[in-house]
Order: C-alpha cells, then sequence, then structure tokens
C-alpha cells in the first residue's frame, strides 16, 4: 500500500489532508512568521481517506502500540520470507505470525504468535528462557536477557539491551533496562 499519494519530493505547497487534520506539508522556504495553517499558501491539497493513526497526546504513543504493532509487521514483512528458527529447543505458536530478519540468534525460547505478530530485527539476539507474547518487536541488535518476559503490545527499539518483564511498552533505541523487574505502562 503507498501510504503517501505525493511524488518522493512534493512541490512547494503540496498538502495531504485527512479530513481536517494535516498530515504533510512540503514546506520548501516556508516563511518562520506563519501561526494559521490557513496562511500557508497551498498548489494543491491531496485527501487521504484510509484509516491513521493520529498521536495527540503521549498516552497515544502506548494505546495504539498493539494496532501499530500489527499495520508495521504486514507492511514490513510483505513479499518477503523469514528467516528459519534453527534451534531445536525454541518454541514457536503460529509460525506465520513470526517474523526473523538475518542475523538473528535464538536460544531455548517461546515465541507466541497467537494473539499477534512477533517481528525480530536483524542481528537481534534472545538469550535463553526469554518469552515473547506478541504483538511484539524487537529492533535491531537488540538483546534480551535470560528470563526476559515480554507481554503484548512492546516494542524495543534497535540497539537496546533489557531483561525482566516488560508489558505494553515503548522502549526507544539505545536504551537499557538489563535487570530483572516489571515495566508497564498505563494510560
Amino acid at each position: 500500500m503507498n501510504v503517501w499519494p505525493l511524488p518522493s519530493k512534493g512541490s512547494k505547497g503540496e498538502r495531504l489532508m485527512h479530513g481536517d487534520i494535516l498530515v504533510a506539508y512540503c514546506n520548501e522556504n516556508l516563511p518562520e512568521d506563519i501561526t494559521d495553517i490557513d496562511q500557508i499558501p497551498s498548489i494543491v491539497i491531496h485527501t487521504y481517506t484510509e484509516h491513521i493513526t493520529i498521536i495527540r497526546e503521549l498516552s497515544d504513543i502506548f494505546a495504539c502500540n498493539g494496532e501499530q504493532l500489527r499495520f508495521d509487521f504486514k507492511w514490513l514483512t510483505a513479499g518477503r520470507t523469514s528467516n528459519q528458527i534453527t534451534d531445536p529447543h525454541t518454541i514457536v505458536y503460529n509460525p506465520a505470525n513470526v517474523f526473523v530478519e538475518e542475523g538473528v540468534e535464538i536460544k531455548a525460547c517461546v515465541l507466541n504468535a497467537e494473539n499477534g505478530p512477533i517481528y525480530l530485527g536483524r542481528n537481534a539476539q534472545l538469550f535463553e528462557g526469554t518469552l515473547i507474547r506478541g504483538p511484539f518487536a524487537l529492533g535491531e541488535g537488540s538483546f534480551l536477557n535470560m528470563g526476559s518476559k515480554m507481554r503484548p503490545d512492546t516494542t524495543i527499539g534497535p540497539f537496546c539491551k533489557v531483561g525482566g518483564e516488560i508489558s505494553n511498552s515503548v522502549i526507544f533505541s539505545y536504551s537499557n533496562k538489563s535487570h530483572d523487574g516489571f515495566l508497564a505502562i498505563r494510560y
């Protein structure tokens, strides 16, 4: 699906609208003193009518994470083939809903994708005893410590080291939560 109906480099003044919400605007050389969207000169207004997720408040990141994980999984994996999980001690529930990028190392884990997809980014490592329940995404080069418990609606960004129990959270890149303990975001 092509989400962006504008050319890769929109022409000056082109807008992408979803109802009355400005989603994107090509602002090449836009004057700094503009305070109202209606002051922005527009050449062409494009309307996007499919569903979009709009983040208005910080808590929306967590409230929408499960939905976004499902959408992103379809988008990231469309037309691609997952690498195989070769560890004989790893158990996978609903393997069609698990995508493993190149270089991922998995040892004696349980991956349960019955209720949502699981995406494992390039060169990620899942150490012994890791439990994951989807929807879940692990970014490139990230580590899940031994005995980690990853609950649904969780995203771990690239190059993170995490452990313990994590639920309904978004951990941004280059972050660490290596200790045992529980982390959950309530909204």
